[in-house]
């Protein structure tokens, strides 16, 4: 802070000294009216000193004050405005980086939604056509499937009646073959008897071995009949049988041998019985499962397109959740990155902004201080100016009263009556100046 107050000028030294004059100046301890004049003429002299170092020292303490005020009062002000310019450049620095992150973060946010809705509705088309795709294929596979069950269901049908014709040939072909043993009887005078059924014949087979039965039981009634047409009295064990003796024997193995091949008949007309009831039970077996199978395939292919149609939802779902799921965490990392700049942006303004308060604040206190301090330095110089002046007027009065009173007490005094005292020089007149009108001074 500058100094307004010239030391130079305020200091005691550099004052015009106005001492007393030296005491043999008149003659030492003789009274004239020179002498006096001359004492009280520096004492006048002194007060006017005096007078004038009461009203610089005033005037240089007041303009001292007032040019600290100003100036600190300056320094304040520049102090405020400097650094509500760097507060303010610091807020809007701080809230155009808070809205910049802002700005970016919605940016980013709008890019990765419009990402997810795009990629979002390429997933959901792609699964709407799979779904199509699976719809018509399988109309495609039901109406083949009809198709081939059309053609299918015929082969029961086909089957019975081949199966069938052959049964019947065997029936004809049994005809004809007992027809021969009839007439191979007759020819060798055998009436064909009835044969009675076994007791415990063998149990027919079941299934489609009784298809296979008939067949061997058509061998067995050939070779049977081959056997009994060929049968003669020899192959009987005749002998040396007479012929009517091997006749007999003929007839009577010829008997036999038809109530044997009788029995084979009785077992292949069973046999064809079970097998035409075996055909038409597999017929109908065949046809049934053949219904049931379409109807097991129809449910299955739709079963299998509900499983196809959900695997695909499936898939989509799955797809859109991991789409979800990755916009999500994008979102998140943006949001995390927005929190983190605005957490570094919150952690270095603020403060900022704080500490340029508090250095603002300590630089006017130092300045106040600086102020204060200069204020209290001024009034301490005023006081000990003031008080050398005091002083000095003091040494001045002292001095004049001490060499006044040596005037008056060593000198031998003319008559008060008389002439010899001018009027303003008589001691009383004299003493009264010195001690009224100068001593209300110290």
């Amino acid at each position: 802070m500058a100094e307004t107050i010239d030391e130079t000028t305020a200091s005691p030294e550099a004052q015009p000294s106005t001492t007393m004059p030296p005491s043999n100046t008149v003659g030492a301890g003789s009274y004239t009216p020179e002498a006096m004049r001359a004492v009280l003429t520096a004492l006048r002299e002194e007060a006017a000193t005096r007078a004038a170092l009461e009203k610089k020292i005033a005037s240089e303490y007041e303009q001292g004050c007032e040019a600290t005020r100003q100036e600190a009062d300056r320094l304040i002000q520049e102090t405020i405005d400097r650094y509500d310019d760097k507060i303010a450049s610091t807020k809007r620095e701080f809230a155009s980086l808070q809205q910049k992150v802002e700005a970016q973060f919605r940016e980013t946010e709008a890019k990765i939604q419009q990402q997810r809705d795009a990629k979002a509705s390429q997933i959901t088309q792609q699964a709407d056509r799979i779904k199509e795709q699976l719809k018509e294929d399988e109309h495609f596979a039901e109406s083949t499937q009809a198709e081939s069950f059309k053609e299918r269901r015929r082969d029961p049908g086909k089957l019975f009646t081949r199966d069938s014709q052959q049964l019947e040939t065997f029936r004809q072909e049994f005809v004809k073959l007992r027809e021969k043993c009839v007439k191979i009887l007759a020819e060798r005078k055998v009436e064909a008897t009835d044969v009675a059924p076994a007791d415990a014949p063998d149990p027919l087979p079941t299934g489609k071995e009784i298809l296979a039965h008939v067949a061997e039981l058509r061998q067995s009634l050939i070779d049977g009949v081959k056997s009994l047409a060929g049968l003669t009295a020899a192959k009987a064990g005749a002998g040396m049988l007479n012929v009517f003796g091997r006749t007999k024997l003929l007839q009577e193995a010829s008997q036999a041998a038809f109530a044997e091949l009788e029995r084979d008949f009785q077992r292949a007309t069973a046999a064809l019985e079970a097998a035409a009831a075996f055909l038409t039970a597999r017929r109908d077996e065949q046809q049934a499962t053949l219904e049931q199978a379409y109807k097991d395939e129809v449910t299955r292919r739709k079963q299998r397109l509900a499983d196809d149609v959900a695997k695909a939802a499936a898939k989509r779902d799955a797809e859109l959740a991991a789409l979800e799921e990755k916009a999500t965490a994008a979102l998140t990392a943006a949001d995390t990155k927005r929190a983190g700049l605005l957490e570094e942006a919150n952690a270095k303004y603020p403060p900022a902004i704080e500490a340029l308060e508090t250095q603002r604040a300590e630089r006017m206190r130092t300045i106040e201080t600086k102020r204060d301090e200069r204020l209290a330095e001024l009034e301490s110089r005023r006081g000990s100016r003031w008080q050398e002046m005091v002083e000095r007027w003091k040494r001045a009065r002292e001095s004049a009263a001490k060499r006044c009173g040596r005037l008056l007490t060593t000198t031998r005094r003319p008559s008060l009556t008389g002439s010899g005292w001018p009027q303003m020089m008589r001691p009383s007149r004299v003493r009264r100046r010195l001690g009224c009108g100068l001593g209300s001074w110290a």
